[in-house]
């Protein structure tokens, strides 16, 4: 849905040629970690010092630790020229899949050496999810027998024990409260009214990308070569799976749609995310 309003962050950053690059990221991840929220859109920009002209570690290091944001770099031309010098170290950073209508473009300024760079955004298209929060217990005959079981085992005698009234009612509502929320425990649930923009998407794809993300973290900091592995079969092996859901999602429209053509071209233009009136 186009809403008439942004929840924006506008990050810039500077990175000094000679720091520490690994701390650097470190340090960026956790600033975007503390900051995430599912209403709040990144724009991250500055100079990063790493030139996204040729590929190096660096810039396969910093594109995925933003890609996790879903950040993706805009600059593709050059930043800085001088002699016969030409390298794009400093770059915009921005959620391809909500800002899909931009352009980016240099701007020559006399007081630095670095060309200045413009985004325009022409349109951006944002999710409007409105949640509720509820809490649930679950009954079932398990829990039923589990709840009788453990108040079997209560003895009265502590209970009426005292002969102030007041005490015998706080010792009794204490008694059964506890067995009560251990044989059904209060669980916090969240109800989500939202327009799903990948449909295809389940529960258990949303866990894996997670458990994902937690393995690169763990991945990025580690020499582990037998992790390492591990961590790229199981990137092969989700990116398998998430075109499979995809294929199964769509094949599933197409084959129950009266109007076959209209259908495809329904798809198309979600998947490349145009506008559907």
């Amino acid at each position: 849905m186009q809403l008439s309003y942004l929840n924006i962050h506008i990050l810039s950053i500077y990175r000094a040629l000679t720091g520490d690059f690994k701390l650097f990221l470190n340090q960026l991840d956790t600033l975007l970690k503390s900051l995430y929220k599912t209403d709040i859109e990144f724009i991250v920009c500055g100079d990063m010092n790493t030139d996204y002209l040729i590929d190096s570690y660096n810039k396969k290091q910093l594109n995925t630790t933003l890609l996790s944001y879903n950040l993706t770099n805009t600059v593709q031309f050059p930043t800085r020229i001088q002699n016969n010098s030409k390298t794009a170290i400093d770059n915009i950073f921005i959620d391809v899949t909500k800002f899909g209508n931009y352009t980016v473009q240099p701007f020559y300024i006399d007081l630095s050496d670095h060309d200045a760079q413009i985004i325009t955004i022409n349109d951006i298209l944002l999710q409007y999810q409105c949640n509720s929060i509820y809490k649930a217990q679950n009954f079932n005959t398990d829990s039923v027998s589990d709840f009788i079981t453990r108040l079997s085992y209560e003895t009265r005698g502590i209970v009426f024990g005292n002969y102030d009234v007041g005490a015998i009612f706080i010792s009794f509502l204490d008694t059964h409260l506890k067995i009560i929320y251990c044989s059904f425990p209060v669980k916090i649930k969240q109800r989500k009214q939202t327009n799903i923009t990948n449909p295809w998407i389940s529960l258990g794809t949303e866990v894996s990308c997670r458990h994902k993300r937690e393995l690169y973290i763990t991945c990025r900091n580690s020499s582990d070569q037998n992790l390492i592995n591990y961590y790229k079969m199981y990137c092969k092996i989700l990116s398998n799976v998430i075109t499979a859901a995809k294929k199964l999602y769509y094949n599933h429209l197409v084959l129950n749609s009266y109007n076959k053509t209209k259908t495809t071209w329904y798809i198309v233009k979600s998947v490349t995310d145009k506008k559907i009136y």
